[in-house]
């Protein structure tokens, strides 16, 4: 029993630190979308906010559902955390690739200039 007490403490850690590394991938994500916004018009602008609203539904739609995959045990608010840190990583991931070309004067990946 002492050792199931110490998994469930561990696992109580584990989230408060999820919590906090979720926190920073949160900021990390906004600050790219701010500096983004700095180099783009305001039509983009615009449009990329509406993006943003419906891919943070997503995300929250996504991890909600592995948390109820995993609602029978402990793991379920571990999973849903982990899951919302990946998202989120790939999501500025994926801004920073697309975006970043506009700050640094070069092409995007993958575009050729003509």
């Amino acid at each position: 029993m002492n050792s199931f007490k110490r998994l469930i403490g561990h696992l109580v850690s584990c989230k408060g630190a999820s919590h906090l590394i979720s926190q920073m991938r949160d900021r990390e994500l906004t600050a790219v979308e701010d500096s983004i916004s700095l180099f783009i018009g305001d039509t983009v602008s615009v449009l990329l906010k509406q993006a943003d609203a419906s891919w943070e539904q997503y995300r929250k739609l996504e991890c909600d559902a592995i948390r109820a995959a995993f609602a029978q045990g402990t793991m379920a608010p571990v999973v849903q955390m982990e899951c919302w840190i990946d998202l989120t990583d790939d999501h500025r991931k994926f801004l920073v690739e697309q975006y970043d070309y506009m700050r640094n004067g070069r092409p995007a990946p993958g575009k050729r200039t003509r």
